[in-house]
């Protein structure tokens, strides 16, 4: 890249240099690292594993820094939204930090969007892509980086400013209604039953695999508690929805938060 204009952002508090050139935006590796609290020398080596895939989306930009300039490597839109698909999340045990990944890529999509002219969406080259083409790439993507196809999608349609499908692909196949009565139980009752905050309840459902975080931070249903849980859209007072797993008594011995006799329970495991 030549003739960049370089100008400085905020993550969450946290300085993130944006390179732009042509409309065209990408961010410095090392700052995308420095702004989920990622070690940089694991993230260029996940770049390294997957140059193949990412290589279309990496420019070497001349930057200044404290030791004067030097070539600096910078990622695209696309290539933030890859290599942060790339990351594991199951070897990422701070719940914060995985929560900052899924932050950051929603962040930096609207951040370098602002960098694109006229609000078109332009390829590497500065053509102008159909959507078509780009949702058969986003396809190609995941099956390349082995990650849910679904991210990849819902991405697309919000760079293109289409919220309102990226959230059609978040609905569960059997969507009910909030606040049904009977046997179910959300985290904070099962938390009354176990005299413990329903945080700390979550984490254990996740640390025992009944349940994850999806991409966009959602409590998603695993394999392991599809037989005791029900997922939902939630709807609050001012009308913001989201969804949650409502849980059936019998998790509460199988999952081992009580066990016999009563009043055990299982959570310091976790």
């Amino acid at each position: 890249m030549t003739g960049e204009i370089v100008t400085r952002e905020e993550f969450q508090g946290i300085p993130v240099r944006v390179v732009q050139r042509e409309g065209i935006g990408a961010i410095p590796l090392n700052d995308i690292a420095d702004g989920i609290g990622l070690d940089r020398s694991g993230l260029h080596k996940l770049l390294k594993r997957n140059e193949r895939v990412l290589a279309p989306y990496v420019s070497m930009v001349n930057m200044s820094t404290d030791a004067g300039a030097r070539e600096t490597i910078c990622l695209t839109r696309d290539g933030v939204i890859g290599i942060l698909m790339k990351t594991d999340f199951g070897k990422m045990k701070d719940p914060v930090k995985q929560a900052n990944v899924i932050e950051f890529q929603k962040w930096a999509i609207e951040t370098l969007s602002k960098v694109i002219r006229d609000e078109s969406v332009l390829s590497i080259n500065c053509r102008q892509v159909d959507i078509k083409v780009e949702l058969v790439e986003a396809k190609e993507l995941a099956a390349l980086c082995d990650k849910p196809q679904d991210m990849f999608l819902e991405a697309v349609f919000r760079k293109r400013g289409k919220p309102e499908f990226a959230d059609l692909l978040a609905l569960p196949a059997n969507s009910i209604v909030h606040g049904e009565a009977g046997v179910w139980l959300n985290p904070s009752q099962i938390g009354m039953r176990c005299g413990h905050t329903a945080r700390e309840v979550n984490h254990y459902l996740n640390w025992h695999k009944y349940q994850y975080r999806d991409a966009n931070g959602f409590w998603r249903l695993d394999e392991k508690g599809l037989p005791y849980g029900e997922e939902y859209w939630f709807e609050s007072p001012t009308k913001h929805r989201e969804i949650r797993i409502r849980w059936q008594e019998s998790l509460l011995i199988a999952s081992g938060l009580i066990k016999d006799p009563p009043g055990q329970t299982a959570l310091a495991e976790g």
